[in-house]
C-alpha cells in the first residue's frame, strides 16, 4: 500500500520577517481570526497558578488585541475570596479567550490569555473539518510514496 501524505500551507502561516521578526502573530484556535499581537512570546510569560492563563503585563509588553467585549464573571476563590473578571472573546467565533480584573481594557494593567485558546499558526485547525481562516489561500500538497502527484487549493 503506498504511503500518502498532505501537506497543508496557509497565506497566513507566512511570517513576513522571517524568524527574526520582533512581533508575534497569535490567532484563534478555533476559527483562525487574528486575536492577538504581541512585542513576546506568549510561552515565556509567567502563568498564574489558578488557571494557568498567561499572564500579559502591558506596562512592560506591547499587546494590541483583536476582541470583543464577552461580560463579567464573579468566581469564587476559596472560603472568603472572590475573583471578577471581565472576559474578552474572538472576534471571528465568539469563544472566550482573555480576561482582565478591570472594566476598562485600557486602564488594565494585566491581561490574562486563557491557556490553550490561542496558536501562532492561523491554519492549526484541519481544513478537511469545515473551519476555514477568511481571507487565506490554502494549498494542498498531495504526496505518495516520496513522490509530488499535485496541488489542490482550498
Amino acid at each position: 500500500m503506498p504511503k500518502r501524505t498532505t501537506h497543508t500551507y496557509s497565506s497566513e502561516d507566512a511570517n513576513p520577517e522571517g524568524p527574526n521578526s520582533e512581533l508575534f502573530v497569535y490567532y484563534c484556535k478555533h476559527c483562525c481570526a487574528h486575536v492577538l499581537i504581541m512585542d513576546t512570546q506568549l510561552q515565556s510569560l509567567p502563568k498564574r497558578k489558578t488557571d494557568n492563563a498567561y499572564v500579559v503585563d502591558k506596562t512592560k509588553h506591547l499587546a494590541r488585541f483583536n476582541v470583543m467585549e464577552a461580560g463579567k464573571q464573579v468566581l469564587k476563590r476559596g472560603e472568603s475570596k472572590v475573583e471578577r473578571q471581565y472576559r474578552m472573546k474572538c472576534a471571528g467565533c465568539e469563544l472566550f479567550v482573555c480576561y482582565r480584573a478591570e472594566e476598562n481594557l485600557e486602564a488594565a494593567k494585566y491581561v490574562y490569555v486563557a491557556e490553550g485558546a490561542l496558536s501562532t499558526v492561523a491554519a492549526e485547525t484541519n481544513p478537511q473539518n469545515g473551519v476555514s481562516c477568511a481571507g487565506c489561500t490554502r494549498a494542498a500538497l498531495h504526496i505518495t510514496n516520496g513522490r509530488w502527484l499535485g496541488t489542490s487549493s482550498h
